[in-house]
């Protein structure tokens, strides 16, 4: 077997004989690259070679005491001593110069090492070993072979191979010995921006002379920044290129460095038109690559780019998210400021590139329909929301046009908008022009072009959603059954169903329920001299019970149950979670019970899921959700039914009501304002309960999606084209189709499932600290005041009234819920209506994240429970300390910080702003 092998050869793509520089050559030259000729010295090539040395190699290594660097360098250094002084084999000699002949007689050559552990992504040898430059004659070539030989055995290499446990022996190298451009202009292309891990942006380094300068780092190159999806130079930073690599024309062979004259180092090395020739060359090379990102090295000489190597790049944890958005029709600007602060309030939890593929296009379909309605051009055309590391984030510059063209200067201060725009552009946004004249004019042409979206209308139209039982997952038919066709005609139909939804009621919840609940506050300050803090009263509770209420009642009476029936109680502390409810089949009590349990999953089965996300099981998927419900309300030693809490509040909210009203019908056309005031305040109690409600809907529909989406998974396990169960739900809906249909590059698909999950259970488990803003997919400086954690009480937002004193209870998943107890301050993120049961438990609630009209605010009110918003409480506040929530002033008082109280176990497996979005 020869031991030359020839980028053409067959041989050339064994990784074991030539190497990853080697391989991947020969894999670019074969697809038609311009990849300048040359051949690979084998790995067997070495190892003929090392026989004569090997065992004074052996005998040196033994003795090297890793832990000292000094003797690491100095054993290593005896032994490419050794391997430099040794000859070549005399057949490996003839081989390597007849070769060398073919390339042309004295052609010079760039010498390469190519190990067989390098350019891989968990042991890269990248840069470890030598390359040797405009080398020429055949004595060069063999020495630069030998020096390329014993740069495996440099201190830096030997030293990793010995932190990550490669075995020496194991370790072979092979060299590349490839024909020499003379560039003009070298560098290196990064077909994925390595530093904020873009994947549609190319970023290019250039410099004068040969690439080794750029690739080793010995100066500052030309940046070009390139959008992948159109070529556009996106920008270009002028590099230093104080000196250049050029060949040693004084010399037989070898390189020279030279310094670069003031006109070339002021000057871009490369023009627009070249730097798209050469993004067009790496969009190429990527998709040869199955859309790996790649690490390409290129030379430019006399008009043309020549490919000298490519490798996956490493160190960088690309997730495509890009990808994630390529169902978007309106087109991205990218001086676009985008935050997280509005998911923090409106969508919360973390996000799956599936769920977020449908949610988001129904989304954009409402928010584009209701701009365009309003007479927002501008903003129709502008993207809503967009994908990062599990996270969405929301358009700034979009509601900056929204806020300051629907909304009166009187109504600012008090939205939800204004914490999702960055500070410093606050000010501006408070005293841009709009006055109560053009605000009547709105409502006009929103009731001149459409009456289904006026005020009333919106709210009936929004009840016949809410009572369709269309989306009902019981009407779904045999799936297993269905074509995968008809299974992917059902999203479809679920998706756009929801995106008709958000078109006909978006102005319910982006438009009048805003202005109502802004026009409250404004009609007390203006017309009421009483209690400031009226206003919280107002809003609580409910004027009928919501689903999520009349859930929670149906979970606390089977609670009730199982604590006042010996058997069951019993059963629940003998058995836990599945084997409970399984359990409980054996018994007469336990039938009957589970008879009632059924009924209740009949209608709410398809809810209790931690977040809004796909991903999470709903409690007819999994019977832990309802075992730890039960658990939570079990540990109160003196329940309380909570339609009596209810009545309490809402006893209380009617004395508000009276006392406001009482007032008012003393002033001058007290009559006119009082009705006025009724009107609004049962307005925004429809409102309250509707957006409760439809909610309820909706996780009909997306339970009814899931499960086709779960049918079509199954048959992509069973056709072995995805392994994991939940695998499809880091994959958009589009790119999952394209996996069904095998039009899919199935490593980019792993390695997009791989990353993607990764930046998922990060954000799950609170521990990615992404940007509150962003721009250009980096965190950008808006004026954002830094969280100061100190001593005195923690200042937030006051969104429901009261008093307690507790045991601060930190929960950061719904798993958790187990472990509250009787009284205890739930501190967390934020809540879904899967954590509803803890509110008939808890003293009091901090969340991170809400606002007025978040689930755990409105869960707050209803049950009067103090309640208080406050950046980063989940930190700041330590998990059994006592504190104090002081509902009213947004206050929290920690007492002590005691964590002995905390919890020894985790279950087995200014003004309030106003959440308000529509589809939540």
């Amino acid at each position: 077997m020869s031991t030359i092998i020839w980028f053409h050869d067959s041989g050339a793509t064994d990784s074991e004989r030539v190497g990853g520089k080697g391989l991947n050559l020969a894999r670019l030259s074969a697809a038609g690259f311009r990849v300048p000729p040359g051949f690979t010295v084998s790995t067997q090539a070495y190892t003929s070679f090392a026989v004569s040395v090997q065992s004074e190699i052996d005998e040196i290594l033994d003795k090297i005491d890793f832990a000292d660097p000094e003797a690491v360098e100095a054993g290593t250094s005896r032994i490419r001593a050794r391997i430099h002084a040794a000859d070549l084999p005399a057949g490996l000699a003839s081989e390597l110069e007849s070769a060398y002949a073919t390339l042309g007689a004295d052609t010079f050559v760039a010498v390469r090492s190519s190990g067989t552990a390098e350019d891989l992504a968990d042991a890269s040898f990248a840069g470890l070993h030598d390359t040797y430059l405009s080398i020429r004659g055949i004595d060069e070539v063999i020495a630069a072979v030998k020096r390329c030989w014993a740069s495996m055995w440099n201190a830096r290499a030997t030293a990793y191979r010995n932190d990550k446990g490669i075995a020496h022996s194991e370790a072979r190298i092979a060299v590349v010995v490839q024909a020499m451009v003379e560039s003009e202009v070298a560098g290196v292309l990064f077909t994925g921006n390595p530093l904020t891990a873009a994947t549609d942006e190319f970023v290019i380094n250039a410099s004068w002379g040969l690439g080794e300068a750029v690739v080793g780092g010995q100066v500052n190159p030309d940046e070009f920044t390139v959008d992948e999806r159109d070529l556009t130079v996106i920008s270009r930073q002028l590099g230093s290129k104080e000196r250049k690599f050029v060949r040693d024309h004084s010399k037989h062979s070898g390189a020279v460095e030279e310094t670069v004259n003031f006109v070339d180092r002021e000057r871009f090395c490369l023009e627009d038109g070249q730097v798209r020739d050469l993004a067009r060359l790496g969009q190429r090379v990527l998709a040869y690559y199955d859309g790996i990102p790649q690490d390409i090295e290129w030379a430019y000489a006399a008009g043309t780019f020549y490919l000298l190597q490519s490798r996956p790049i490493t160190g960088v944890d690309f997730s495509w998210d890009a990808d994630v958005d390529q169902w978007q029709w309106l087109e991205f600007d990218r001086e676009t400021t985008w935050t997280r602060a509005w998911a923090d309030s409106n969508w919360t939890g973390a996000k799956t590139p599936m769920f977020y593929s449908l949610r988001a296009y129904s989304m954009t379909r409402g928010e584009e329909f209701t701009n365009r309605r309003r007479g927002l051009e501008d903003a129709a055309q502008k993207p809503y929301l967009r994908y990062y590391q599990a996270e969405v984030y929301y358009n700034c510059d979009l509601d900056r046009e929204v806020v300051t063209g629907t909304t009166p200067k009187a109504f600012r201060p008090l939205l939800p908008d204004l914490n999702f725009i960055p500070p410093a552009w606050q000010q501006d946004v408070l005293n841009a022009d709009f006055n109560i004249v053009q605000w009547l004019q709105l409502q006009a042409r929103i009731a001149f072009l459409g009456g289904q979206h006026a005020p009333h209308n919106c709210q009936v139209k929004c009840r016949e959603y809410i009572a369709s039982s269309s989306w009902h997952p019981s009407n779904l038919p045999v799936l297993t059954e269905l074509s995968d066709e008809e299974l992917k005609g059902y999203i479809h139909r679920f998706n756009e169903a929801e995106a008709t939804y958000c078109e006909d009621v978006w102005f319910l919840f982006l438009q009048h329920a805003r202005d109502a609940l802004c026009l409250l506050p404004i009609l007390l300050q203006k017309w009421y001299a009483g209690d400031p803090l009226i206003a919280h009263d107002l809003l609580a509770g409910t004027t009928r019970p919501s689903r999520t209420l009349i859930d929670n009642a149906a979970l606390w009476r089977l609670a009730e149950r199982i604590r006042t029936t010996p058997v069951l109680r019993n059963a629940f502390d003998e058995h836990e979670g599945p084997a409970f409810f399984e359990h409980l089949a054996q018994l007469p009590e336990g039938k009957e019970f589970l008879a009632s349990y059924s009924k209740f999953l009949e209608d709410s089965g398809f809810r209790g899921h931690a977040d809004r996300d796909l991903i999470f099981p709903r409690r007819i998927e999994d019977p832990w959700i309802d075992y730890r419900n039960f658990q939570t309300l079990l540990s109160v030693d003196d329940p309380v039914d909570p339609e009596v809490r209810e009545e309490a509040v809402n006893a209380r909210r009617e004395a508000a009501i009276s006392t406001v009203v009482a007032a008012l019908r003393e002033q001058p056309f007290g009559t006119l304002k009082a009705d006025a005031f009724k009107a609004l305040v049962a307005y925004i109690h429809d409102f309250i309960v509707l957006r409760d409600d439809q909610r309820w809907s909706l996780d009909r529909l997306t339970l009814s999606t899931k499960l086709v989406l779960g049918e079509l998974a199954r048959r992509a396990r069973e056709r072995g084209l995805l392994a994991g169960e939940d695998d499809h739900f880091f994959l958009t809906k589009d790119e999952f189709y394209e996996v069904l249909d095998q039009r899919a590059s199935m490593p980019l698909v792993h390695a997009k499932i791989t990353a993607r999950r990764h930046n998922w259970e990060r954000n799950e488990n609170k521990v990615a600290n992404l940007p509150l803003f962003m721009r250009h997919g980096r965190a950008v400086d808006v004026g954002v005041e830094e969280v100061l954690v100190g001593d005195g009480p923690l200042q937030g937002i006051p969104t429901s009234r009261g008093t307690v004193t507790g045991r601060a209870r930190v929960v950061r998943t719904q798993k958790e819920i187990g472990i509250v107890r009787s009284g205890e301050i739930l501190v967390c993120n934020s809540t879904d209506p899967g954590w509803t049961p803890v509110f008939v438990v808890v003293g009091g609630v901090v969340t991170e994240t809400g606002g007025m009209l978040s689930h755990a605010s409105c869960l707050s009110r209803e049950y009067g429970l103090p309640a208080v918003q406050i950046a980063s409480a989940m930190q700041r506040i330590p998990d059994g300390a006592t504190i104090t929530v002081h509902g009213d002033t947004g206050q929290v008082v920690i007492h002590d910080a005691d964590v002995s109280a905390a919890a020894d176990s985790r279950p087995l497996t200014g003004e309030p702003a106003l959440a308000l979005e529509g589809v939540s």
